[in-house]
This record gives structure tokens, C-alpha cells and sequence, in this order.
């Protein structure tokens, strides 16, 4: 007996006493179907509808409600800072004290802080809206 002999009897005694020769290997990986898309279309076993390229119009108004409302707290969120950073400048050039300089520096810090908030919201709008 040749090597070769001796392999071909090992894999044909192992597939026979684990019955791999009954075993339907077919139904463990049905043939998908050569439908449109990725999912099938030809009545196969995996013939599922494929998924639209957007979001569901439920989808998109959510988040444009979401968007709409960070826009809108972040705007009253700058009113309200504003606000603030205009009394320390008022209470400091009636005082003559440092209030008035960190006022302004808080002015331009909320027109940065908006710029940022805005500009994320509406990159992200954009991205999310295709």
C-alpha cells in the first residue's frame, strides 16, 4: 500500500463514521440568487427586498426636528450669553474694574462657540440628508 492508498481509506473511514456523506450540504448554503442587488430577487431562498438607498421619511423628519431644536437651544443658549457678557461690560466701564475686558473676551467667546455649534449641526445635517 502506497501512502496515497493509506490517505483515501482514512478519509473514507472518518466520512463514514461521522455520516458526512448523508448530510445535504446544500441546505447549510443555499444558493443565493443571481436577482438585482445583493439579496436575490428570483424566488431563490434568500429573496429579500433590498434596502432603499435613504431614509424613511419618519426617519428624516425626526431628525429634522433634532436639528431644528439644537439650532434653536443653541441660539437661546447665545441670547441668554449675550446677555451676560453685555451687563459685565456695562457694570465694568461704570466701575472702572477688569469686568468690561472679560465681558468682551466672553463676547467673542460665544460667537465662537455658536460658529462651532451651527457649523456641527448643519455638516451633520447635510451628511444625514444625503
Amino acid at each position: 500500500m502506497t501512502p496515497l492508498n493509506l490517505l483515501e481509506a482514512l478519509t473514507s473511514s472518518v466520512t463514514s463514521a461521522l455520516h458526512l456523506q448523508e448530510v445535504d450540504w446544500t441546505a447549510l448554503n443555499p444558493d443565493p440568487g443571481t436577482g438585482t442587488g445583493t439579496t436575490g430577487g428570483d424566488g431563490g431562498p434568500f429573496d429579500f427586498q433590498d434596502v432603499p438607498p435613504s431614509a424613511p421619511p419618519e426617519v428624516k423628519k425626526m431628525g429634522e426636528r433634532i436639528f431644528g431644536a439644537m439650532k434653536f437651544g443653541a441660539g437661546i443658549i447665545a441670547v441668554l450669553c449675550f446677555t451676560g457678557a453685555g451687563i459685565m461690560i456695562m457694570f465694568g466701564k461704570n466701575r472702572s474694574h477688569n469686568l468690561a475686558a472679560q465681558g468682551m473676551s466672553n463676547a467673542v467667546s460665544v460667537i465662537m462657540g455658536l460658529g462651532v455649534v451651527l457649523g456641527a449641526v448643519s455638516i451633520v445635517g447635510f451628511f444625514a440628508n444625503g
